[in-house]
């Protein structure tokens, strides 16, 4: 999720849907928050971005580190604002 925006964003290895919204970029920053993990994402058109994620179990979701290559993705109708 973007904070407090309350609007879907996955972070993920691979590429996005057919028919979502996405933007590619790379980690920079990480931290861990308790229940959620905050991280700093330097697009590919160099702005910076921050996208918190839940901590679920350590099987439920792939884990992300410094400087891995992610795809965010959303529902092309759920529009996210992503100022920089």
């Amino acid at each position: 999720h973007v904070p407090g925006e309350g609007k879907a964003v996955r972070a993920a290895a691979e590429d996005a849907p057919e028919g979502h919204n996405f933007a590619r970029g790379q980690i920079k920053g990480m931290s861990y928050l308790g229940d959620i993990t905050l991280y700093e994402i330097q697009l590919d058109c160099g702005a910076m971005i921050r996208v918190s994620r839940p901590n679920l179990s350590r099987h439920d979701q792939e884990d992300f580190t410094w400087d891995d290559r992610v795809s965010m993705h959303w529902r092309a109708d759920s529009p996210v604002v992503l100022l920089s």
